[in-house]
């Protein structure tokens, strides 16, 4: 039988996009001992399609924490991991009047290029090992003080290059400003200001606890109030609604530790500024309070609370004979530390919205509130100063301290005017008699929704005074910056 030529042949053969193995014997390539010693090349693969992988690629220079590692050494405003903002390090020529006279030794632009190179490096270990080249440790040579048992037994210098490269002795001050180093002792000076802070927050934590367990006894009455977060009007589920100005309901809460009253309204009524806040709290007082002793708790918000106009409204209560409280104590809690009853409250308002997909008018809100809790359901209805005091024995003064320590004593404030003898009780009028007025471009967007509102609460919409000069009650007024 005849045979093929085996030079003729291929251990391969070629079949459209890949290769397969040959049915055919393959031919023997005899072996060269002077080709052994030769590198073996091969040639280069042949590019193939990309396939994308349904697999994410691992890049870590883009994560968030590499990135902010990044931003650090090199000098630049980033994040921390609990979301706290570092500002950037700027260069700001420091001026030393120390002995060694460092500004002559390191003028400010040789400063200046010091700094920049030193966070040029963006490598902490690089950092680090530059710095600790300029800093010589010696043992301490003099002793100026009588104890024997100082702690202090290394003597640190600080050196700088000049222009010309030499190393100049320089202050630690000196040295710490131009690199923008943190000093030890500020962060001492912060741990001592966050262990105080925590034991306020934990003081006035015992005393709400403290003030509770007397409301149980009936010695005193113990309320906590707070503005909920606004409520729209109205909720459709069109998106429509996202794109357009809605009107604002407000939710005022007080919580009297056995019963809780909400006051509802909306900005067609009033706006939600600290008169606003003080007729709620004058109502309750007056129909629900039947203590002479009276304990307010609240957050420290200056546009709600903590204000001239809150603290003369609750002078007013205590010397009026129109109320039966005597003496009321306003404390506030710590900022960040001032979760209260009534944010639990909220949060059961927030979970019975999901079931209420559709608000028309501010009214319908009520149902959302009553419905919150099954149980005892809702009755619907100055900057470091954490202690106000009103007596009615005192209507001309305000007793105030910076702690809600029981041991510290209240600090009087008088709160005549020069050359009066007493203070008038005058009466309260109304702050808007015809209610409030919202801005007419608010009401334009609510009646382009009307066609998606159904027609018994067209009125409601169609009646809304509007003014193109009002804010649309948005905003608080002139004490919230305080």
């Amino acid at each position: 039988m005849a045979t093929k030529d085996s030079s003729d042949s291929e251990p391969f053969q070629e079949s459209g996009s890949e290769f397969v193995l040959s049915d055919e014997e393959s031919a023997d390539v005899p072996f060269d001992e002077e080709s052994a010693d030769e590198p073996f090349v091969t040639d280069p693969p042949t590019p193939s399609r990309d396939v994308k992988s349904r697999k994410r690629v691992r890049n870590e220079k883009k994560w968030r924490r590499s990135v902010a590692k990044k931003k650090r050494c090199a000098g630049e405003e980033y994040r921390t991991r609990s979301n706290r903002v570092v500002p950037a390090k700027t260069f700001s020529p420091c001026v030393c009047g120390c002995k060694h006279h460092c500004n002559n030794l390191i003028p400010e632009e040789r400063q200046r290029a010091l700094h920049q190179y030193f966070y040029s490096l963006e490598n902490f270990d690089f950092q680090t090992a530059h710095l600790f080249s300029l800093i010589k440790v010696k043992n301490k040579l003099r002793t100026y003080t009588g104890n024997p048992q100082s702690r202090r037994n290394k003597t640190r210098i600080f050196l700088l290059p000049d222009e010309n490269g030499a190393e100049r002795k320089v202050c630690k001050k000196f040295f710490q400003a131009v690199y923008q180093a943190s000093n030890e002792e500020q962060k001492k000076h912060l741990e001592v200001d966050l262990e105080l802070h925590q034991r306020k927050a934990k003081a006035a934590r015992d005393g709400l606890k403290h003030d509770i367990q007397r409301a149980k006894n009936n010695e005193v009455s113990v309320i906590c109030f707070d503005l909920m977060k606004t409520l729209p009007t109205p909720v459709l589920t069109t998106g429509i609604c996202y794109y357009k100005r809605q009107l604002w309901t407000y939710c005022f809460n007080v919580h009297d530790m056995g019963t809780d009253n909400s006051y509802i309204w909306d900005e067609t009524l009033a706006s939600r500024g600290t008169q606003e806040i003080g007729s709620c709290l004058l109502h309750y007082i007056k129909n629900s309070q039947k203590s002479r002793k009276l304990i307010m708790y609240s957050d420290q918000c200056g546009g709600q609370n903590r204000n001239k106009k809150l603290s003369l409204l609750c002078n007013f209560i205590t010397a009026s004979p129109d109320f039966i409280v005597d003496e009321i104590d306003h404390k506030f809690l710590v900022s960040g530390h001032s979760y209260l009853s009534c944010d639990q409250d909220f949060g059961l308002i927030e979970k019975e919205k999901k079931f209420h997909p559709h608000i028309f008018v501010p009214s319908d809100w009520i149902s959302v509130i009553e419905n919150a809790r099954k149980k005892n359901p809702f009755e619907v209805e100055w900057l470091k100063i954490q202690w106000l005091r009103f007596n009615k024995k005192s209507p001309d003064k305000i007793q105030y301290k910076y702690s809600n320590n029981e041991d510290i004593p209240l600090e009087t404030v008088d709160i005549r005017k020069r050359g009066s003898r007493s203070t008038e009780l005058t009466t309260l009028p109304l702050l808007y008699p015809k209610g409030n007025v919202i801005n007419e471009a608010k009401k334009k967007d609510l009646l382009q929704l009307i066609e998606f509102i159904p027609p018994v609460h067209h009125d409601f919409y169609r009646n809304i005074r509007a003014s193109v000069q009002a804010s649309g009650g948005e905003l608080l007024d002139e004490e919230d910056e305080d």
